[in-house]
């Protein structure tokens, strides 16, 4: 387990303390897949949330013409030394951080991922049959 200063367990931990539907320990496969089904699941909706911000800004120019704005003058604060940003920068693009939260609200970043009905279901009168 590795320690975090909260003796709490990260994901790869929990993975490897799950176990099967009967109790038993997973194999190392089992393991080996579902670290890999999570590190492609963060892939596809980092990059289509990426995409989406790109499609929403363009979409949207007086929303990137104000946030290109508020980083225009946070890089003008920095000293000409530095070259990367900073914890605390990142924390004054306030309203770029909106703008991206809007984009999340109003966009679905799971649109490739499909799921299949394993029963017959009923949701508010919307009927879902296998």
């Amino acid at each position: 387990m590795v320690k975090n200063g909260d003796n709490k367990k990260d994901l790869i931990d929990l993975v490897l303390d799950a176990k099967g539907e009967n109790g038993e320990e997973l194999k190392d496969e089992d393991v080996a897949d579902i670290l890999l089904m999570l590190l492609f699941a963060a892939h596809e909706t980092t990059a289509v949330a990426f995409t989406s911000s790109i499609l929403y800004l363009t979409r949207h120019p007086l929303l990137f013409a104000k946030a290109k704005k508020e980083q225009e003058e946070i890089v003008k604060a920095r000293p000409s030394s530095q070259k990367q940003l900073s914890r605390k920068e990142i924390k004054k693009m306030i309203y770029l951080s909106q703008v991206i939260d809007e984009m999340l609200r109003r966009t679905n970043i799971a649109f490739s991922l499909f799921r299949e009905a394993t029963k017959d279901v009923n949701i508010n009168g919307l009927f879902i049959f296998i």
